[in-house]
């Protein structure tokens, strides 16, 4: 097969010899969900990308960049920087509309059950998607600030988590909601 290839001073244009597919995914998509099902997923989805914490994560590492290098992500700063995010992550549970919906009693059965362990969930969801646990100075002080077996079991966690960050969000959403106490 041959290809035509022309040359100017600029760019080269290649010309195949047949036309590539293009893929319309809204063509394959069989999902039984109706419109007010996905307004649900999308709104849960938001809502963690909205109160989760992102400004908060984005700020704090844009501060630490321009700090030299000596006093970047630091023992303390770093644990505070932890205990922020999972401050902000339970935010995304307290302001969901379905949880604020629910009786105080159904409030307090959810949070006792699920809180921790979601909020430490979620806060590992978030230093993977900034990929802090890479950065060796943050890495180190997360050791200093807890057990280096726990941080070490943090980043395993991390690692394996599903790399689709929707299906993470809802995971987290549906564990919240769960009446089963999680370990």
């Amino acid at each position: 097969m041959k290809f035509r290839h022309i040359v100017s001073k600029r760019y080269t244009v290649c010309y195949y010899p047949f036309q590539i597919p293009t893929l319309n995914l809204l063509e394959s998509d069989r999902s039984t969900l109706n419109v007010d099902q996905w307004i649900l997923l999308s709104n849960l989805v938001h809502c963690f990308n909205e109160y989760s914490g992102y400004t908060f994560v984005e700020r704090c590492i844009e501060q630490q960049n321009v700090s030299p290098l000596k006093l970047r992500f630091k023992y303390s700063s770093v644990c505070d920087f932890i205990t922020m995010i999972k401050t902000n992550v339970q935010l995304v549970f307290k302001k969901n509309r379905d949880f604020l919906s629910l009786s105080q009693d159904d409030h307090i059965a959810l949070l006792r059950g699920t809180v921790g362990y979601t909020t430490s969930l979620g806060g590992m969801f978030t230093l993977r998607h900034y990929k802090l646990y890479d950065y060796v100075p943050f890495y180190k002080s997360a050791e200093m600030g807890f057990q280096p077996s726990d941080v070490a079991l943090s980043k395993l966690v991390m690692d394996g988590l599903d790399i689709d960050d929707t299906f993470i969000k809802l995971i987290l959403a549906i564990l919240v909601f769960s009446t089963t106490t999680c370990t």
